[in-house]
């Protein structure tokens, strides 16, 4: 697993996952944190220059973060956020470690499991590898308005990565990602999370949301509304920066009242 590493290193550490397309997804974010935080930005197994590595879980994944965690910062982060799977794997890291962070955000993550999906891994396994591809990347960048969509630099670099992406890797995602189970032990985190959904997620993503709430004691689940899925993260950093710092401002002053 890879780190890129923005900022100086004596300033909060904020943590930045990217999902299932692009592993530069928050490059763009951490560019215009680094002047008031440390932002890490890891590069999954399969992704990037570790696209020979194949990609083991969410399990694996969540472990290997934690223990970069530990060897290198401490154990413990200012903020943790994560897209689509990176939010998935943000969620197993706080089951883990229950004041892992001050703060966490997920956009679109899943935590329901989707034993339909396994059912017929072959045809699924299938589409999948279509949904990640080049085309339908591009498919779907244009169907936003000009202005939130990548520019041509960025687009070919997402489609050159997913193009590495190994038929091995795109099987273990898709099935460890549809079979991870939210368990207990999240009961006790004691991290305050914003759980992004977009109004146009799949309904396992909105009933993972509304699951989050029951089971956590201070999550906050904000509706994006027109929105597709992991849209804020992926095409609209400024806003997401936005949302990121006036629910950390936020979350810190309930805490100061308390």
């Amino acid at each position: 697993m890879e780190f890129l590493v923005f900022g100086e290193k004596h300033l909060p550490v904020v943590m930045l996952i990217h999902g299932a397309g692009w592993s530069r997804t928050f490059v763009r974010h951490a560019e215009q944190l680094k002047d008031r935080y440390c932002v890490v930005v890891p590069v999954l197994d399969g992704y990037g220059n570790d696209a020979t590595q194949r990609y083991g879980s969410t399990v694996q994944s969540a472990n290997e973060l934690l223990a970069y965690i530990d060897e290198v910062w401490g154990g413990k982060l200012f903020a943790l956020a994560g897209v689509s799977l990176g939010g998935q794997i943000a969620l197993e890291m706080l089951t883990q470690r229950r004041k892992l962070a001050k703060y966490a955000i997920v956009e679109g993550a899943l935590c329901i499991p989707q034993p339909h999906l396994l059912k017929y891994t072959l045809i699924h396994r299938g589409l999948f590898r279509f949904m990640t591809g080049g085309v339908m990347a591009k498919l779907s960048n244009r169907r936003l308005p000009r202005h939130f969509q990548l520019d041509r630099a960025s687009m070919d670099a997402c489609i050159q990565e997913m193009s590495a992406f190994h038929k091995d890797s795109i099987d273990a995602l898709f099935v460890s990602h549809n079979a991870y189970v939210l368990r207990e032990e999240l009961r006790v985190c004691e991290v305050p999370l914003l759980c992004l959904v977009a109004g146009k997620d799949p309904a396992p993503i909105r009933r993972s949301a509304t699951l989050l709430q029951e089971v956590m004691h201070d999550c906050r689940v904000e509706i994006l509304p027109e929105y597709r899925h992991g849209e804020l993260s992926v095409h609209r950093p400024q806003e997401w920066i936005s949302r990121a710092l006036r629910f950390w401002d936020k979350a810190n002053s309930r805490a100061v009242q308390r």
